[in-house]
């Protein structure tokens, strides 16, 4: 490549090649730059005229494929720009790390979407925030000194430890007193599953809850 590029007027290209690979610049609104080790330098049509001239208005070959290709790639970059967990502080390995994080649980907010029949609505950060709660609520276990007796055999999940009180679902701006499934009812294994509406929580677990037996149950049994 020269040292020095002159600029191009608009729609105009520069292109330089080897054996195996290409360079081209495209002058839109502003200057475009492709590499590519599988396009040509062709020009195609858009299916747009230039409303000054009438003319079709072109594009370079390899800038269609990508805006045609790479539109879920931008979209899933700025969704994780919203939820990006690293940090300009940390190292260059543990960014790696935590964007592959991030990936991870975009790829499983999209599958979760895909296979939920309710809730379908959900927002990426409030997906992130349940899936930290169940991990909490799977991982993180308290550690209570018994008095003699035998030992427990398994460990006691975070929803059985901590006290927990029932409140109203929070308004939203379409309803004042919105209602929810009860997560009990929806999804216990020792009764037959079925869709009830509750207007009551967890305050602590954020988990939406019949007044009874369904709040008793999630918080005193292991498996409801």
């Amino acid at each position: 490549l020269p040292k020095k590029l002159a600029p191009l007027d608009v729609g105009k290209t520069d292109v330089h090649c080897t054996e195996n690979m290409m360079y081209l610049r495209w002058q839109d609104k502003r200057e475009v730059r492709m590499l590519s080790t599988m396009h040509t330098s062709d020009m195609i049509g858009i299916g747009k005229a230039n409303w000054e001239t009438g003319e079709e208005m072109k594009k370079p070959l390899s800038v269609v494929d990508y805006n045609k290709n790479m539109g879920a790639i931008d979209i899933g970059d700025m969704q994780l720009s919203f939820n990006c967990s690293a940090r300009k502080s940390i190292k260059w390995y543990k960014k790696l790390f935590f964007h592959f994080l991030d990936v991870t649980v975009r790829n499983s907010y999209i599958l979760h979407n895909e296979v939920q029949t309710r809730n379908r609505n959900m927002q990426l950060s409030d997906f992130r925030r349940e899936l930290v709660r169940q991990i909490l609520e799977h991982h993180c276990v308290m550690k209570i000194k018994v008095q003699g007796g035998r030992p427990s055999k398994g460990e006691i999940p975070l929803r059985l430890t901590q006290r927990h009180f029932l409140t109203p679902i929070p308004p939203t701006e379409k309803k004042l007193k919105p209602r929810r499934y009860c997560h009990v009812c929806s999804n216990s294994k020792l009764r037959p599953q079925k869709r009830k509406d509750t207007q009551y929580m967890c305050a602590e677990c954020s988990v939406p809850l019949c007044v009874y037996p369904c709040m008793k149950d999630f918080h005193t049994l292991q498996q409801f």
